[in-house]
This record gives C-alpha cells, sequence and structure tokens, in this order.
C-alpha cells in the first residue's frame, strides 16, 4: 500500500486510497468474484439454515415491543375466541395478512384479535363509535 502523504487532506487521501483499490480490484477480478461468490454462498445458507427461527423471532419481538404480549398469547387469546375474527366470523385471515391485535391507541391496552379487514374499519373509524353508526346508516339507506 502507498503510504501516506504529508499535508494531503482528507479528500485527496480518500481518493489516492480508492484509486489504489479500483486498481488492486481491476488486477485481481478473479479473486475479487471468488471472494463475493463465497460471501453470497454463505449469507444464502445462513438465511436457509435460520429463516424459520428468525420469522418467529421477528413475530414474538414485533409484538412484545407493539402490544406487551407474545406471539404465543396472541395465539392463546385467538383459540379463546375460538378462532374466529368477532366482528365478521371469519375464521381465515387474507392471504396477504396474519390475525391482527386490536387495541386501544389511548390506553393501548389489547382488545381482541381480529382479521385485517375488520382492524382496518375499526382503524379508519379512529375507533369512533358515531362514525361507524353513520356507516351503518348509510348502508341501510342504499340496501
Amino acid at each position: 500500500m502507498t503510504r501516506p502523504k504529508r499535508n494531503e487532506t482528507y479528500e485527496e487521501e480518500r481518493a489516492r486510497k480508492n484509486s489504489y483499490s479500483r486498481a488492486w480490484r481491476a488486477r485481481n477480478r478473479d479473486k475479487v468474484r471468488e471472494a463475493n461468490k463465497r460471501a453470497t454462498d454463505y449469507r444464502r445458507n445462513w438465511y436457509t439454515e435460520n429463516h424459520g427461527w428468525m420469522v418467529s423471532y421477528n413475530r414474538d419481538y414485533h409484538c412484545r415491543k407493539k402490544y406487551g404480549i407474545s406471539y404465543s398469547e396472541k395465539m392463546e387469546r385467538l383459540a379463546a375466541q375460538d378462532g374466529k375474527c368477532p366482528i365478521c366470523g371469519t375464521t381465515k385471515p387474507d392471504t396477504k395478512h396474519e390475525w391482527v391485535v386490536d387495541h386501544d391507541h389511548k390506553t393501548n391496552a389489547v382488545r381482541q384479535i381480529l382479521c385485517h379487514p375488520c382492524n382496518l374499519i375499526l382503524g379508519s373509524a379512529r375507533d369512533d363509535i358515531t362514525v361507524l353508526q353513520r356507516a351503518i346508516d348509510y348502508l341501510k339507506k342504499f340496501s
């Protein structure tokens, strides 16, 4: 490697080191490709081996951080509801989303486990009963 120059600014030093690195990579393309392939293979293997564990860890972490309950507690609450959404009665959430923890945004208290569409309804109405009642009246008017 080249030695640092006296009175060289930070930008000049970075430019000199970057040009040295580019030249080395150009001379050693096969080494660079092999190192990149090993790193990619390592990451791919690690992901394959640890994917299931990471998914369950992330689910549990999200539930604990956002709602103060574990993922297993969430599923126990769902089982206590007979595996159904208390609003629409579905037993299967839509394919893109899993069951959602419904909570009071003011107190952060967990209420029940809902399907995603029903949770969106409550969220869109901002948990306001009058808005939901107006929506019901509106639907009755046109049905």
